[in-house]
């Protein structure tokens, strides 16, 4: 009942996001693309080529998803995540919280316009489910060959990712709360 009502609420929530992360990227972002982001034709799967120079101030374009779909979806993906996993559903953790990390990485930009697209989003990518998972060069080295970034732009993701770390998994403080 619970998966039904969120599914019904907040239908991007539903799976495990491999399917929304393009949808996701390319309508609920508010600015106008720069150089380096690109779609491939045959799918609209985003990848995101960029380095520390592209970053753009962006205005012209309007998204397809609200802020508040986003904050929804956000929500609602983490809720069904946790009503999955608490009820002994197959599955993990590390995927859907990459996705309520690109959620949470297409929001801020939402809601800060100044923040960069090709910042935020990445380094939500990588830093959301570090602070579940014990695996952060794991999780930087995905989002950095998934979305094609230099060594320039992986630092802040390495930094995001590291700090999230090592505040819920490093230091214990999910564990200690627990």
């Amino acid at each position: 009942v619970i998966l039904g009502l969120i599914s019904v609420t907040w239908p991007l929530s539903m799976g495990d996001g491999a399917a929304q992360i393009p949808f996701v990227i390319k309508h609920g972002y508010s600015g106008e693309w720069p150089s380096g982001i690109h779609f491939n034709s045959t799918d609209d799967t985003p990848y995101i080529a960029c380095t520390s120079s592209e970053y753009v101030e962006c205005s012209n374009v309007t998204p397809k998803i609200s802020v508040a779909n986003l904050v929804g979806t956000l929500f609602g993906k983490v809720l069904s995540m946790a009503v999955c996993l608490g009820f002994g559903m197959v599955g993990g953790n590390i995927f859907p919280c990459i996705y309520a990390g690109t959620c949470a990485g297409v929001l801020v930009t939402r809601l800060i316009p100044s923040c960069p697209f090709s910042l935020a989003v990445p380094c939500m990518m990588s830093a959301v489910p570090a602070s579940f998972a014990p695996i952060p060069f794991s999780l930087v080295g995905l989002v950095a060959l998934v979305l094609v970034i230099d060594g320039k732009m992986a630092a802040p993701v390495f930094i995001a990712t590291f700090v999230s770390f090592m505040f819920n998994c490093g230091f214990g403080v999910v564990q200690g709360v627990l």
